[in-house]
């Protein structure tokens, strides 16, 4: 009992400001491999959202894991971000995911977390441009689709946030804004997760809409994906350290269009994973919208959805996939909405945002 939780405090740490890489640099030119097992699960549904297939999965590659941020780039393709600075490519067929492609983005030589630790990933469709989100040095960065740096910068309304609280979930809206919320809780609106709006690309200097996103029961924001009707999926954890150590998982659908200045910004639905799931520490969320059912209209499109772990790099977790269906996603969305101005100081630094620029 002693060694189960000396292990799962270590889970714990984790999770904690401060972590250093574990495993030993490798030789970027050793052959990339991975292996997808399926798991049996149970059939589950609730609140328009229906569990499908879950897979674990595994590499010999000693920097696999710890995956923080998941991306659908269209034809069952998807792209995964680790929080030791790696990008893992990967299609999805009938049997599950396949192929792949594992490299680095963040400096060859890093050590430290402050440099790589890649939490959040946001796509431009039509562009193929991504936006990765770094915490501890609250950076973002914008990737061309064949991932050169492009631009880097440290928006000024993210530079308070703590070591441990940086850009934990973003993601691109239809109309081009963007939505970051911070992991930790703030003193913003009860509490809350910090969250930005901005108009468009962070990396620009532009001044968002603060505001704040409450979570549920204790739950963290880890990940979130912009939906065809407008709204946004999130992913929320917690882990339970006292009692019987344990994550708990929830899935929650909130509507950009009630965003408002340095208010909370409610969820319209929150639904929690059962226990008999293989709950882990899910980061990483992305979200298909592009099948619809036929004949039926817009009305009635379904997205997929999928659930991506981190592992920490630790040998009592496990990198575990999910694919849920979602069947309320679909139909038009609302008018967007301008979210009424922040009523900060407008922001002047705009030279020192993008002084990072890639050269």
């Amino acid at each position: 009992m002693k060694r189960r939780l000396f292990l799962l405090a270590i889970v714990a740490l984790g999770l904690a400001p401060g972590t250093w890489l574990r495993s030993a640099q490798v030789s970027h030119t050793q052959a990339f491999t991975f292996t997808a097992t399926a798991m049996t699960v149970e059939e589950w549904s609730s609140g328009g959202f229906a569990l499908k297939r879950a897979w674990r999965l595994n590499s010999p590659h000693p920097e696999f894991g710890g995956f923080s941020a998941l991306l659908y780039l269209g034809d069952d393709q998807f792209l995964a971000g680790s929080d030791k600075g790696y990008l893992f490519r990967f299609d999805l067929d009938a049997k599950g995911p396949a192929g792949g492609s594992f490299n680095r983005i963040g400096p060859q030589s890093a050590r430290s977390k402050t440099v790589v630790d890649l939490e959040s990933l946001m796509l431009n469709p039509d562009t193929g441009q991504f936006w990765g989100g770094f915490e501890r040095s609250n950076t973002i960065v914008r990737y061309s689709h064949d991932q050169h740096e492009q631009v880097r910068a440290r928006p000024q309304q993210m530079r308070g946030w703590s070591d441990n609280s940086g850009p934990e979930a973003m993601t691109m809206l239809a109309d081009g804004r963007v939505i970051v919320i911070a992991e930790q809780r703030s003193g913003l609106a009860d509490g809350g997760h910090e969250g930005l709006l901005y108009p468009g690309d962070p990396t620009q200097g532009q001044k968002a809409v603060r505001f704040a996103y409450p979570g549920e029961d204790g739950h963290r924001p880890t990940d979130m994906a912009a939906a065809p009707n407008g709204k946004v999926v999130l992913v929320l954890r917690r882990f339970e350290l006292l009692g019987d150590p344990s994550f708990t998982i929830a899935l929650a659908v909130a509507d950009p269009a009630k965003i408002r200045a340095n208010k909370a910004w409610q969820s319209e639905t929150v639904i929690a994973l059962p226990s008999s799931f293989p709950l882990d520490n899910f980061e990483g969320l992305a979200l298909d919208g592009s099948r619809s059912d036929s004949g039926l209209g817009a009305n009635s499109t379904s997205c997929r959805v999928w659930l991506l772990s981190d592992d920490n790099v630790s040998a009592l977790q496990d990198t575990i996939l999910l694919e849920f269906e979602w069947d309320q996603c679909g139909g038009l969305a609302e008018t967007p909405q301008t979210a009424e101005l922040d009523t900060e100081k407008p922001d002047t630094e705009k030279g020192a945002q993008t002084a990072l620029h890639a050269p």
